[in-house]
């Protein structure tokens, strides 16, 4: 199987993630479909940019 960066594990913790979240989705009567189309409308029309509202004072 050919995968276009990183190594078979790196696919395979990307897999894990998308079988999490449609686990998830089921799990809450989501539909998984219909979430990720509305999740990926959503970053798409996003214009304002994220990092800019992160607060770097955070204390460590």
């Amino acid at each position: 199987m050919w995968h276009p960066r990183g190594s078979r594990a790196e696919a395979g913790l990307h897999r894990l993630g998308l079988y999490a979240l449609v686990a998830t989705c089921e799990a809450n009567g989501a539909s998984p479909e219909a979430y990720l189309a509305d999740i990926l409308l959503r970053v798409r029309v996003c214009e304002r940019n994220v990092t800019a509202s992160v607060d770097v004072s955070i204390e460590r």
